[in-house]
């Protein structure tokens, strides 16, 4: 025997004998409480229970049975509408449905009609801000500007949908700053490695109609810090920063450890690796701009215990074709401690051997294979070839078949643009991984060589400040990121083909 259908709907309310009624006015009471049609429970009210105007103290919430009750625990405003978003906060018992819906009430004679609507973007992709917390602030003179997303939790609040787009309303007549943010710790204010958006002027509602545009940016860290430190099995120590320090240095306590990663490709992250074994409790003196400090990086990916660990590999391949112009690369998951060349061989297509070629080591991990024959489709490492500081090695044969491409496989653009819109603008070609390959300071024609088949796209950087870089904004200095302009199509790119594109922006 089956039993019926599974429930898929939301806990229904019961409008009847829920209070008050939605839409209430001269509410006087401490409380609300709604009763719903089958049996609830609560899911992190804390965080999914958002009451506007924001209140200092949280209120209390308890749920029994099919009932829910919200008590206030401070007075209410007089004269002011209320909305209390319940944010997938309650859910049914059996099957885990859970809602959103709204409730309002005011305390004074009228419900506030009035709304605010906009849209939130990522300035550096242009890419929907989903999930941003819109604030509304009242203007106040204590607290200057640049402080309120950081000190003030916001008096109105809305969360961005999946398109970016929010619409608050029920909000009363008046002037607000309005800031968007990446709430990721949910305490409904500005922290340090989270996006925001804002605009300089107060938003005057009642008054303006039109919708809000904001871009989102990352704000440049204040006083640099270390945001994490990580050790990962067998030798690997990450350390990772706020912004990019001036001045730094690292040393073990207790041995020596190897510099692979400079500031030079990722300028807020370092990474080191132990010149032998690990010990436990390991303990670094690193200084940071004239500050030292002693740190024990938390531990990640210890393996199994009896399990051999083992060297992983990878190589520079396009799928199964070595470009023009590129060096075969194999580079392992360890520091190289030595290799047999004698265990290393080099094969044609009819997998004859060829003459061998001493590859060169860059950097901690990599081994590159500089004069290769023209004739090479293989190469072959036998188990045992290779040997880290560690002396984990490989279990099995490593294989790499490929084509060796000549430099006609590559193609070319030719970009014609009007250079008078956006004089000293940078323009960025960028590939499906959306990495910039190259760019170029705007003029009336740009042409971009040597580039991998496939699919890119363009973006411009107004750049202000002629950097030739994208900067981004400033609270404190009340300054929105720069422009960027994506070209919205996509440019298809041939191999041994030329493709010439007309780029016409509208200066805006």
């Amino acid at each position: 025997m089956q039993g019926g259908p599974r429930d898929t709907f939301a806990p229904q309310i019961d409008t009847i004998q829920s209070y008050p009624k939605n839409g209430t006015t001269n509410f006087q009471d401490n409380f609300i409480e709604l009763k719903f049609k089958e049996f609830i429970s609560l899911n992190n009210p804390s965080e999914n229970i958002i009451i506007t105007p924001q209140q200092k103290i949280a209120p209390e919430v308890e749920v029994k049975t099919k009932k829910l009750k919200l008590t206030f625990q401070e007075p209410l405003e007089p004269n002011t509408t209320y909305t209390i978003n319940f944010n997938r906060a309650v859910s049914d018992i059996t099957e885990k449905n859970d809602s959103i819906f709204q409730v309002v009430f005011s305390t004074g004679a009228f419900i506030d009609s009035n709304q605010l609507a906009g849209e939130v973007k990522v300035s550096r992709t242009n890419r929907a801000a989903a999930n941003y917390m819109i604030g509304l602030y009242p203007k106040l003179d204590t607290i200057q500007f640049d402080s309120i997303p950081y000190l003030s939790k916001p008096y109105y609040m809305a969360q961005t949908n999946d398109q970016g787009q929010f619409n608050m309303k029920y909000l009363k007549a008046g002037s607000y700053y309005i800031f968007a943010m990446d709430d990721q710790n949910r305490n409904l204010k500005l922290n340090d490695g989270e996006s925001v958006a804002f605009m300089q002027n107060t938003i005057e509602v009642g008054l303006v109609d039109d919708q809000i545009e904001m871009k989102a940016f990352l704000p440049d860290a204040g006083q640099l810090k270390m945001r994490s430190t990580t050790y990962t099995y067998p030798g690997k120590i990450t350390i990772a920063f706020t912004g990019a320090p001036s001045s730094y240095s690292i040393r073990d306590l207790e041995g020596k450890i190897n510099l692979e990663k400079d500031l030079s490709s990722q300028p807020d992250s370092l990474i080191y690796w132990l010149a032998e074994n690990p010990r436990p409790k390991m303990q670094f003196l690193i200084n940071l701009q004239g500050v030292s400090d002693t740190i024990k990086p938390l531990y990640k990916n210890l393996p199994e215990a009896g399990k051999p660990v083992l060297l992983k590999m990878e190589n520079n391949l396009k799928q199964t074709s070595l470009l023009p112009k590129d060096t075969l690369k194999i580079t392992f998951s360890e520091p190289l401690k030595k290799w047999d060349m004698n265990s290393i061989a080099f094969l044609d297509k009819d997998s004859t051997e060829l003459p061998k070629s001493e590859p060169i080591q860059i950097g901690l991990r990599t081994l590159a294979f500089l004069n290769m024959d023209k004739a090479m489709r293989h190469l072959k490492i036998d188990s045992g070839a290779v040997q880290s500081f560690y002396a984990h090695t490989i279990e099995e044969p490593y294989w790499a078949s490929f084509e060796q491409l000549d430099t006609t496989y590559f193609g070319t653009l030719f970009l014609n643009m009007d250079s008078t819109v956006y004089a000293g603008a940078v323009v960025e070609l960028l590939n499906k991984e959306n990495e910039v390959v190259a760019k170029q300071r705007v003029k009336n024609r740009l042409v971009f060589v040597d580039l991998i088949p496939g699919d890119y796209q363009l973006r411009l950087i107004v750049d202000l400040n002629g950097d030739g870089e994208w900067t981004t904004g400033s609270i404190k200095e009340s300054r929105q990121p720069e422009q960027i302009i994506y070209n919205k199509e996509l440019i298809n790119i041939k191999s041994k083909w030329e493709k010439e594109v007309d780029w016409i922006i509208q200066n805006e």
